[in-house]
């Protein structure tokens, strides 16, 4: 039975090496853990198959980036970090961005490449557009492949850290989908991404930069102020300031030295790129004193000459000392400063929302207005028709005329004609600006039709926006954020350009359409008031004079134009309430977009109300850690000073 259950779970164990290997290229994902302990054990187990350093690279980086986790233990319990070995890294399978590049480091030497650790400043989310740094935040490494300079961030690369909510607030999440609950607690998330092997330094700079400008890999330095700007800023120095050089002779005669001499040879100039960076003034006199106190080892130097050097050591420590106590007091300062601009994300949204808000606001006034407007509208209108309704009654033959009859040459004759022919002209003319009013309403509906499909697609896409917008700040991002940028830029272009100024079109489209109507109306009123004006002239033609064979005809025509024109007036009418009632639905549709999109930043002022009070203790945390770190180094001071004197009694 026993030999079953082995032969079964060989086979497994082949299955799943074969399954992982038919989608994963690399090699080694099972190496015993005797041969995953050492660092020069483990670099030969994965490098010894390659032919040439970038392959060896490759597989080292790989490798890093998949077996090491990020250490969120450490920072969710508020432990200081602490310089550790690259076996002892390996040993425990964890660390933070300093354990990932001295491991790197480590196995790329161990494998007979050059490495160099880059400590550098990075943009997340407590140190956004605007934020001053004072330290340095994130460390990656340069490694030399192809006799050039190649950037590489394995911690970057091994995945994601995401807040890590209590089962509990994540039931509440589920009930309430309107707040944002959140956790000053992180977890880490496997999640490989290759782009952040062999970077282009240009790119790089876009959300990280060395602390050492000479690791920048361009022919051009670009200045902590403009790394302290926008994305849109630092391209700009890119595209016309600077050019990749990934390779220069001082970066491999820096690379030489050893830690104490590096710190040394880089720390006027990482210090004059950031005067705010007042520790790596005080690394320098550590450095200073630990070379110092080197010389205490070789037992043939002489007692004045070792006095000396305890002397040198130790008064290089107290100007590290001071270093850090001043430090110290920056820390509150920088502090502060985040928070300030905690505080101007929020400001920020206050301005977004008025910026839209205002617009919309104004949008749900005039649908509602024309609504209102509409109804009552619609009302008169149909009261209007039926008054029109009833027809006309010839009196033709009910007229008598008088004896004796008037001559056609006499004066009231002749009056009445003149103004039945004047009457006629003007009742052809605005029988005409009728005519062409209707094509022109015509057309501006065909138009308008297209307007609100235009409309409707780019509400659509503006909604799409909003949507992402609120599930990337779900997810406790911020207005400084890439992400939230791109969404922004894409919403202010749908919303202000686009949408804005359909709309705007759309209710000036509507409001002249509902002029041409009520121009319509009024001269299909004076024609009917110009007809009954030339019918009550015929009636008054033929009392004082029936002579005329046509005059009869003529009375009929203008009955006929008379009622021509109520239905012409009654079908207008019925034309303009089936065009209200027909835009009826569009603008409460409308309306409830832009009421709905006002809650939307309701909610997302709540979001950030939260997210706010999440960076604030998040901030406060970090802060505390940072002063106990500043603490821990001081302290460290007097072990370094007693380690000398220890040393100083052994060598005498």
């Amino acid at each position: 039975m026993k030999k079953i259950v082995l032969i079964v779970w060989s086979l497994l164990c082949i299955s799943s090496i074969l399954n992982a290997q038919s989608k994963d290229t690399f090699a080694y994902h099972f190496l015993p853990l005797k041969y995953r302990l050492k660092v020069d054990v483990l670099t030969e187990n994965i490098c010894n198959a390659a032919d040439r350093d970038q392959k060896r690279v490759e597989n080292i980086f790989y490798w890093v980036s998949h077996y090491i986790k990020v250490d969120v233990k450490r920072y969710n319990k508020q432990k200081i970090s602490y310089d550790r070995t690259p076996n002892e890294i390996l040993k425990s399978k964890k660390g933070d961005a300093d354990d990932f590049a001295v491991l790197i480091k480590a196995m790329c030497e161990s494998a007979g490449i050059r490495c160099q650790v880059i400590q550098g400043y990075e943009k997340n989310d407590l140190y956004e557009n605007g934020a001053g740094f004072y330290k340095p935040n994130h460390t990656w490494n340069a490694i030399l492949v192809n006799n050039k300079w190649e950037l590489a961030d394995a911690y970057n690369a091994a995945g994601d850290i995401e807040m890590d909510l209590s089962w509990f607030k994540k039931q509440l999440q589920k009930i309430n989908k309107k707040k944002l609950y959140t956790s000053t607690k992180v977890k880490f998330i496997q999640n490989y991404n290759p782009d952040f092997l062999f970077q282009n330094p240009e790119e790089v700079r876009l959300s990280k930069i060395p602390v050492d400008p000479l690791w920048q890999l361009t022919d051009t330095i670009m200045p902590l102020v403009i790394f302290e700007k926008t994305e849109e800023d630092i391209r700009y120095f890119n595209e016309n300031y600077s050019e990749i050089s990934k390779y220069k002779t001082e970066l491999s005669i820096v690379n030489a030295l050893d830690k104490d001499e590096q710190i040394i040879e880089c720390a006027d100039r990482t210090f004059e790129y950031n005067p705010r960076y007042t520790e790596m003034k005080a690394k320098k006199h550590l450095s200073l004193a630990n070379l110092e106190y080197k010389k205490l080892k070789n037992v043939d130097l002489e007692k004045q000459e070792k006095d000396d050097a305890i002397k040198k050591g130790n008064k290089e420590i107290g100007t590290c000392k001071d270093y850090l106590m001043k430090q110290k007091q920056e820390i509150g300062k920088e502090y502060n400063e985040l928070q300030q601009v905690n505080n101007e994300k929020r400001t920020d949204i206050i301005k977004y929302k008025q910026k839209f808000t205002t617009t919309n606001t104004k949008f749900i006034a005039d649908a509602k207005s024309h609504l209102t407007a509409g109804n009552k509208k619609m009302s008169t209108l149909a009261a209007e028709a039926k008054a029109k309704k009833s027809g006309n009654v010839s009196k033709w033959n009910t007229i008598k005329t008088q004896n004796p009859e008037k001559k056609e040459t006499s004066l009231e004759i002749i009056t009445l004609k003149d103004s039945i022919a004047k009457r006629k002209v003007r009742i052809e003319n605005y029988t005409n600006l009728i005519n062409t009013s209707k094509s022109t309403i015509e057309k501006m509906q065909e138009e308008q039709q297209t307007l609100v499909e235009n409309l409707r697609t780019y509400i659509l896409k503006t909604d799409s926006s909003f949507r992402k917008e609120a599930i990337a700040r779900s997810r406790k991002q911020d207005s400084f954020d890439d992400s939230i940028k791109t969404i922004r830029s894409a919403l202010y272009y749908y919303k202000t350009e686009i949408v804005d100024s359909l709309q705007k079109q759309y209710f000036e489209r509507y409001d002249a359409i509902i002029v041409i109507y009520d121009k319509i109306r009024k001269n299909y009123t004076t024609i009917i008031d110009w007809t009954a004006d030339n019918i009550k002239d015929y009636e008054a033609y033929k009392k004082i004079n029936n002579s005329s064979i046509s005059l009869e005809n003529q009375y009929d025509v203008s009955l006929q134009l008379n009622q021509q024109a109520k239905n012409g007036f009654i079908n207008n009418n019925l034309s303009e309430i089936n065009y209200i009632k027909n835009n009826k639905p569009a603008m409460a549709s409308m309306k409830n977009v832009y009421e709905k999109q006002n809650k939307y930043f309701d909610y997302l002022i709540n979001n950030e109300d939260d997210r706010k009070a999440l960076v604030k203790k998040v901030l406060e945390k970090n802060e505390e850690m940072e002063k106990k770190r500043n603490t821990q180094n001081i302290d460290n001071l007097k072990t370094t000073k007693e380690k000398s004197k220890r040393l100083r009694k052994k060598n005498s």
